[in-house]
């Protein structure tokens, strides 16, 4: 599932796309499997986008 969400500071405007489901598989497995935040998977997937947005 993708969404659009408005850029803020963007002298521009426009819209960035995330891919939402990523995101939440990755925080969901982290749930099931009882990682902590560093040892799982969403806090990679979240540092991830951000540095791809770029």
């Amino acid at each position: 599932m993708l969404r659009k969400i408005p850029r803020m500071f963007d002298p521009w405007g426009g819209y960035s796309i995330i891919d939402i489901s990523r995101a939440a598989y990755g925080y969901r497995y982290d749930w099931l499997a009882n990682k902590t935040l560093r040892a799982g998977y969403f806090l990679w997937v979240m540092i991830a986008y951000g540095l791809g947005k770029r």
